[in-house]
């Protein structure tokens, strides 16, 4: 099954697309039980982009659990999470990209006003597709900018937002620069990011 491509304010046709009900309301409880449980071992980041310290953006800390980075497995748990979320299926049914190249989990906790940081591409050297799922139900929703890996950051606009849904997968072009933002209203925001390799 082919993912959808529209075109990108850069002109360029870009894969985005957002997919419920891929799995059951069994499997996402399951998903989001495993992240809720007090003994998961979470790492704490001090920012969400490295050296953006003095961005005109505001960032924040968050914590993540990384599975696989640039290919390199960091945690005996990676097959269990790609069987937990069916990734691999997920990818062969929608074509996704030829294999993973990285794999974690972000926790974001409430924050007293709204905070977003700077727009980044998970990796500039390597062409990627991201499949980003939504653990649980909260707010804080993803921005996606109008400007791409071969432009400059300025004039930075907002191009669109998706809020998070338990269970929805948001499937986009690599190469589109993007920013988690914190909740607000929920206590958390949970996402499980995957770069597949294209």
């Amino acid at each position: 099954m082919k993912l959808s491509k529209i075109k990108h304010p850069s002109g360029e046709e870009v894969i985005f697309e957002r997919i419920s009900g891929f799995l059951s309301s069994e499997q996402e409880d399951r998903i989001e039980e495993y992240f809720l449980y007090n003994k998961f071992p979470w790492f704490y980041h001090s920012q969400t982009v490295t050296g953006s310290g003095n961005s005109i953006y505001d960032d924040f800390g968050f914590l993540t659990h990384n599975y696989l980075l640039e290919g390199e497995e960091q945690c005996p748990d990676l097959q269990y999470i790609i069987n937990l979320v069916n990734i691999e299926r997920f990818m062969e049914e929608y074509e996704v990209g030829d294999g993973l190249y990285n794999a974690h989990a972000n926790l974001f906790l409430q924050r007293d006003r709204s905070i977003i940081p700077h727009p980044h591409i998970d990796f500039w050297d390597h062409k990627h597709t991201v499949v980003l799922y939504y653990i649980n139900d909260c707010d804080g929703d993803t921005i996606f900018y109008n400007k791409s890996l071969d432009d400059e950051l300025i004039d930075v606009k907002e191009w669109r937002r998706e809020s998070p849904k338990k269970g929805d997968f948001l499937v986009f072009d690599g190469s589109i620069y993007h920013s988690p933002t914190c909740p607000i209203e929920s206590k958390n925001r949970f996402t499980l990011n995957f770069d597949c390799e294209v």
